[in-house]
């Protein structure tokens, strides 16, 4: 197709896409619409090596077929590879649930990413042009929204495959003068004309209405995105910055010092919500954790994204499981007669007076809510959770610190304390060994 003219569709494309060069692949989103056959027909024309794949969702009958015919018919006419993918969207949609829009949506990426990887595409080029970034910022803002919202869309987004928006600095209008001055047919999506669904509202009724009052709503909105855009990544440069001085890794675990951020940061509250929204954190949840840690409250699980995070005396990190408990089903009380001669100072080694075996067996158990114990040395008991906390023992990991008991006596924490129970006496020759053997330990 000839040169008419630099169209504004052409100088948009080319800004956002560079110098053409037929080594590098797009796939092109076509659905045969006004904006999808002027974003094929413009990449083309520029000289980019272009792929049509469209989509037939089978949800509008013949409608559906008269789509798929002309896009294919207008690939053919620009000389351009036409892939073809129908999809039995409602039978799909009953077995995965969701609304119709989000399984096309699925559908459409998911088919996206395989022609990306099966002809070493750089993306998946999308016909959205700036007056759907005004419909977007609004729609966004009517449901309530951050910053993130009022951006609407970029030129490239990197999920769920990498899209490029060549035309998000043009118009509507701007796309109608390029079909007219090439002469490019195209076709209407009847739901467009429909004001039932949100977008269409906003577009066929609100945006019609502020026009009216406002000749140059258009431009102004589209300012207004480019300077939030900006706001934005100036702040998630910052965000970055006090990501890497509160999200620490130790031993491959990201910790989270919620306790320090809050103290040291002022608008915890939004930093919280920027930094573990993108981990699946909800705003509730974090509202919790931000109160639990001003309570001084410690051991709270909170699931995100299906993984489960402890609060640990101010810090969130994952953990094991939602309530971390483990059984003492598989522990065996190990025990042996030994010369008192033979004492050492040994990790996993308890010794005790005989007396210990007499009466009611020796058991393992695991800690719970109020345990107290008499440390050996000490007058008095003390609550095993503030022993575990002088030990710094994670709290999920308390839960799964065997205690060695004789009824409801807790004797040895192994590895931390024992108690003053059942002493080894000076005048004792023989006494009691007892092992913690890791072996042992099988749910640990």
């Amino acid at each position: 197709m000839d040169l008419k003219g630099n169209h504004k569709i052409i100088q948009a494309v080319k800004s956002t896409l560079g110098d053409a060069d037929t080594r590098r692949i797009f796939i092109v989103g076509f659905s045969g619409g006004a904006d999808s056959v002027a974003l094929l027909a413009a990449m083309h024309e520029c000289g980019y090596n272009v792929i049509a794949a469209h989509c037939n969702f089978q949800l509008r009958g013949e409608e559906s077929l008269r789509d798929e015919n002309h896009a294919r018919q207008i690939a053919g006419q620009l000389d351009v590879p036409f892939m073809l993918r129908r999809f039995d969207t409602r039978k799909l949609q009953s077995h995965s649930g969701g609304s119709i829009e989000m399984v096309c949506r699925r559908l459409r990426y998911d088919w996206f990413g395989e022609l990306i990887d099966a002809y070493s595409a750089e993306a998946v080029a999308i016909a959205h042009h700036g007056d759907d970034n005004v419909e977007t910022l609004l729609l966004n803002l009517f449901r309530g929204t951050g910053i993130a919202g009022l951006t609407a869309m970029r030129s490239e987004a990197k999920q769920p495959v990498r899209v490029i928006r060549p035309l998000l600095q043009c118009t509507r209008n701007d796309i109608l003068q390029y079909l007219a001055e090439r002469d490019l047919r195209y076709v209407t999506d009847s739901t467009n004309l429909s004001s039932d669904y949100r977008r269409n509202a906003i577009r066929n009724i609100i945006m019609p209405a502020i026009r009216q009052s406002f000749p140059n709503a258009d431009k102004a909105i589209a300012d207004t995105i480019s300077h939030l855009q900006q706001a934005e990544d100036f702040m998630r440069r910052q965000l970055d910055v006090i990501k890497s001085k509160y999200f620490i890794i130790t031993d491959g675990v990201v910790n989270i010092h919620i306790a320090r951020l809050i103290a040291e940061t002022q608008d915890p509250a939004f930093i919280l919500h920027e930094l573990l929204t993108p981990y699946g954190f909800t705003d509730g949840q974090i509202t919790d954790i931000m109160n639990c840690v001003r309570q001084q409250v410690s051991g709270r699980v909170f699931k995100a994204a299906a993984i489960n995070y402890i609060l640990d005396r101010g810090i969130l990190r994952p953990c094991n499981s939602e309530n971390a408990i483990a059984s003492t089903e598989s522990i065996a009380v190990v025990t042996e007669r030994v010369s008192k001669e033979y004492m050492t100072d040994t990790p996993g080694l308890c010794y005790f007076n005989p007396a210990v075996l007499e009466g009611t067996p020796l058991n393992w158990r695991f800690w719970s809510e109020g345990d107290r114990m008499r440390p050996f040395g000490m007058k008095g008991t003390r609550k095993l959770s503030d022993i575990f906390r002088d030990a710094k023992i994670p709290n999920d990991h308390k839960h799964r610190l065997p205690l060695l008991v004789k009824g409801d006596t807790i004797l040895w924490i192994p590895g931390i304390r024992r108690s003053m129970h059942y002493p080894v006496m000076p005048d004792d020759s023989e006494i009691i060994l007892v092992k913690a053997l890791a072996m042992d330990f099988k749910n640990l």
